[in-house]
């Protein structure tokens, strides 16, 4: 990969859910630990792409192995 946004713009698994609060979480998948809640789906996904921005910065970084989506 050559740069950040290449990174966000993978195949990636987002899994969404309806919390009793009324609030939606969005978890990804393959970054376990990235995760983010809204009061919209849509708010959320905006939110999701701002902590995979944060946390793929820090695999760069730090040299570690990002784990990737599985090829679609």
């Amino acid at each position: 990969m050559k740069n950040l946004e290449d990174y966000i713009n993978l195949n990636w698994t987002y899994q969404i859910s309806k919390e009793e609060n009324a609030y939606y979480v969005v978890r990804v998948k393959e970054l376990p630990g990235v995760c983010t809640d809204a009061e919209s789906i849509e708010e959320g996904m905006v939110n999701i792409k701002e902590a995979m921005r944060a946390a793929l910065s820090l695999y760069l970084k730090n040299g570690e192995q990002i784990p990737l989506p599985p090829l679609s």
